[in-house]
């Protein structure tokens, strides 16, 4: 049995995408390779949008330019140069 493609799933060099909208805002994330786990996680952010749980990653963090800077050389520090 073939699973239904859904709206809200989308296709595109061999794996599959969730594509929502919250709160005015688009969500597009990768979801996987099979169209079941991609109807599943589709139907667990569905679930989570309508009992107000869903959360976007990131949406409430904000971070200076100093602290992504330090962030960035700290990890580079650990990694051997070219030169």
């Amino acid at each position: 049995m073939r699973a239904k493609k859904d709206r809200n799933l989308s296709f595109k060099d061999g794996k599959w995408y969730l594509d929502l909208t919250f709160r005015g805002k688009l969500i597009r994330k990768s979801i996987g390779y099979d169209i079941r786990q991609a109807l599943a996680v589709l139907a667990l952010a569905r679930g989570d949008i309508v009992r107000g749980e869903y959360r976007l990653i990131g949406k409430n963090e904000t971070r200076t330019f100093k602290e992504m800077k330090d962030e960035y050389l700290e990890a580079k520090a650990e990694k051997r140069s070219v030169d």
